[in-house]
């Protein structure tokens, strides 16, 4: 067999040495993405409600400390949810139609009295002039919507940081998840330039009462969730009182048509 001249060598393993380079800088960044991946997959797994009927408050505190309220019952099934607010002044006020796990937003208010489609960036208004956006209780998939950028730990928590993979109302969330039970406890959402505009922190473990069987019982997501919102210092809470599994809404109701009658 005949050797290969010297300078085929040196002229070879010039190719190999940058291409062996990449793949370890691949290996790597991929090994540094695994884990993150995997609490941006414990994210959802908390944050996704059960199907159902849940009933709830949200209240909105101004910074002068008016307090305004509305009730809600929350229908589910599968990835579409239906919420209805109503107010002890105006009865029913809103109703918030979400398809697709929040991929469509239909909604009717009591002041147009008419249906229309929140699309793009319209999905990151408030809802009721609270610190919640329309995109913040649709059921979205984070796993799938954003890119986990990096992961470090905290004090007995994990901080997770994720970015949008298309045009969103925010640029960069910031999740610090409960080491041990590896659930959120807390979101900063940054807005325009990476601006912090509104903090959410999450709390769990009060049991909601099941009508049907006459007891609490405890859920996986949270049950409480109150948001600061750091550009008009209002303070809103979205609880939940009471959840009944057995409850199976009929498809006419997550019906787009549905929310004119």
């Amino acid at each position: 067999m005949c050797a290969l001249p010297t300078r085929f060598m040196r002229s070879g393993l010039c190719l190999l040495i940058p291409i062996v380079s990449y793949l370890i800088c691949v290996s790597s960044v991929q090994a540094q993405r695994a884990p993150a991946q995997d609490w941006l997959a414990d994210l959802d797994r908390t944050l996704n409600a059960p199907s159902g009927l849940m009933t709830g408050r949200l209240t909105v505190v101004s910074k002068s400390g008016r307090s305004l309220i509305w009730d809600f019952n929350t229908y589910k099934k599968g990835t579409d949810i239906l919420y209805l607010f109503s107010s002890r002044s105006r009865d029913l006020e809103l109703k918030l139609l979400y398809k697709r796990a929040g991929e469509i937003c239909w909604i009717w208010d009591r002041l147009r009295a008419s249906l229309f489609k929140k699309r793009d960036l319209e999905k990151f208004e408030s809802i009721l002039g609270s610190g919640f956006a329309y995109a913040d209780l649709s059921g979205l998939s984070y796993e799938s919507g954003y890119d986990p950028i990096s992961l470090k730990p905290g004090q007995g928590t994990m901080i997770l940081k994720i970015k949008p993979v298309s045009e969103s109302g925010y640029t960069e969330i910031v999740v610090q998840m409960d080491a041990t039970r590896k659930r959120p406890i807390r979101m900063d959402f940054h807005g325009k330039d990476k601006v912090l505009v509104k903090t959410l922190k999450l709390g769990y473990d009060l049991p909601l009462y099941n009508p049907r069987q006459r007891r609490r019982e405890y859920l996986v997501s949270p049950v409480l969730m109150d948001v600061l919102d750091l550009e008009t210092g209002r303070i809103s809470r979205i609880e939940f009182f009471s959840f009944d599994p057995n409850v199976s809404p009929d498809d006419s109701l997550f019906n787009p048509d549905f929310l004119n009658r």
